[in-house]
């Protein structure tokens, strides 16, 4: 499913705190592989979703 589909921007919040705070430094990929809606609607939500979830100094 597409970000922010589930699990809201706060869940996404909380789950990139703590990758930041265990020290992961790595890429943030985003695959599109929801059936319920055409790609193109789910990745820019998926990045919507990122981009308010996303720690800025990332």
């Amino acid at each position: 499913m597409a970000l922010g589909h589930e699990r809201d921007t706060r869940w996404w919040k909380g789950f990139f705190s703590v990758a930041s705070m265990t020290g992961y430094q790595g890429p943030v990929i985003l695959e599109m592989e929801d059936l319920t809606m055409d790609s193109l609607t789910g990745v820019k939500k998926s990045v919507q979703v990122l981009k308010e979830a996303l720690p800025r100094d990332l």
